[in-house]
């Protein structure tokens, strides 16, 4: 879980570290106010950041481009927890995979908690739960054979027994 200092202010900004891990770093007070926070931090350590709207659960993600300082931004319709749960899928080296897998599981139960707050349910929002499940079984599957994480899955022959 995404964890930040509670205060009355709407709006957390965050970057994403290198080995996936997440580090909040200030809050705003309205989402101007972030972006604006990020452009001048961006300037000083380009890096990805993410935004979240505490009251919705939406999160905004920013890439700032090193070699033209273009920022691009990523919105609802491109949840977040699916490029760090590609990420995770993505890395080969085994000392940062644990590190990735658990960002990734950790993005997922994020996103999960941010669609059942929603006042607003989304037309997607199953669809997208059913993906956030698979997504689950997928890393669960890469814990056990990459990383030597028991497979506590019941055998056919311990779910029969009285």
């Amino acid at each position: 879980m995404i964890a930040s200092p509670r205060n009355a202010l709407p709006f957390d900004i965050f970057q994403l570290e290198a080995g996936g891990r997440v580090l909040w770093l200030e809050a705003a007070a309205n989402l101007e106010h972030a972006h604006s926070r990020v452009h001048e931090l961006a300037k000083s350590q380009p890096a990805e950041f993410i935004i979240v709207n505490l009251e919705t659960g939406d999160k905004l993600i920013m890439n700032r481009n090193i070699q033209n300082g273009v920022t691009s931004m990523h919105g609802a319709d491109d949840p977040a927890w699916k490029e760090i749960y590609l990420e995770a899928l993505r890395e080969e080296d085994p000392k940062k995979l644990l590190d990735k897998v658990l960002a990734a599981e950790t993005a997922i139960v994020e996103r999960l908690r941010a669609l059942r707050l929603s006042p607003e349910a989304s037309t997607n929002a199953d669809a997208e739960q059913v993906e956030l499940a698979e997504a689950a079984q997928v890393l669960l599957s890469v814990k056990n054979k990459k990383l030597n994480f028991p497979d506590w899955t019941p055998s056919p022959e311990t779910e029969a027994r009285p």
